[in-house]
């Protein structure tokens, strides 16, 4: 467990995280933010083995270990919602370089467009 930022940055940086943890493969690597005593923690969890009654289970180095889904109140409600990370490796890298591909191309149309709109006004302004 650690709030040393430039440790987890680091440790995040092959990771992509999941929006729940049903997106999560028995085998991933995984790991996680979450509250204790009030303090949020950065674990670095292990392998996803399960789910159940809103934890999920991972066997580290140092045993299997179970991360919260939640933390509710009494009523329910949910006060915290844990943060999952699965290490991805090349396949963030991969995603990460045709998200920027995608941009790179739509910027590249956009500047084409505004080229010619210049040209055009340019021509309007001469003429």
């Amino acid at each position: 467990m650690s709030q040393d930022l430039s440790y987890i940055k680091n440790i995040l940086k092959n990771c992509e995280e999941v929006e729940s943890p049903f997106e999560i493969k028995r085998g991933d690597v995984v790991r996680y933010i979450t509250i204790q005593n009030g303090s949020e923690f950065f674990y670095d969890g292990g392998i996803y083995l399960n789910m159940s009654d809103n934890k999920i289970s991972v066997k580290g180095d140092d045993g299997v270990k179970k991360a919260p889904i939640t933390i509710l109140n009494s009523d329910g409600d949910i006060l915290y919602k844990t943060r999952f990370f699965v290490e991805c490796g090349e396949k963030c890298q991969e995603k990460t370089k045709k998200e920027y591909e995608k941009i790179i191309k739509n910027q590249q149309r956009i500047i084409d467009v505004l080229i010619k709109k210049n040209k055009y006004l340019e021509y309007l302004i001469n003429n």
